[in-house]
């Protein structure tokens, strides 16, 4: 599992930031933020799954999201919670 989740956080820190895209954060970011949903996506590879998640996080407006969830057995699933800035909806 460790090292599962050690290739999800170095497939993570290799995708390209793009402008207007959905930021990934960690646990501690999100008490600072409002959730606003969950996300969840299967068929893939670590990095397919998490570009995957991006994505949904993009297309649904929210500001950042956070991986909960990925399994590499046999398909590949993974979930996310969507979060955005809790000033900005004040």
């Amino acid at each position: 599992m460790k090292k599962v989740l050690f290739a999800a956080v170095l497939a993570l820190s290799a995708l390209p930031l793009v402008s207007q895209a959905s930021t990934e954060i960690t646990r501690s970011h999100q008490c600072e933020l409002m959730r606003v949903g969950t996300i969840s996506a299967g068929g893939g590879t670590i990095n397919e799954l998490t570009e995957h998640l991006a994505s949904q996080a993009q297309l649904s407006g929210a500001d950042f999201f956070r991986v909960t969830h990925l399994s590499t057995d046999k398909l590949g699933y993974a979930t996310a919670t969507l979060y955005d800035n809790a000033e900005g909806n004040s």
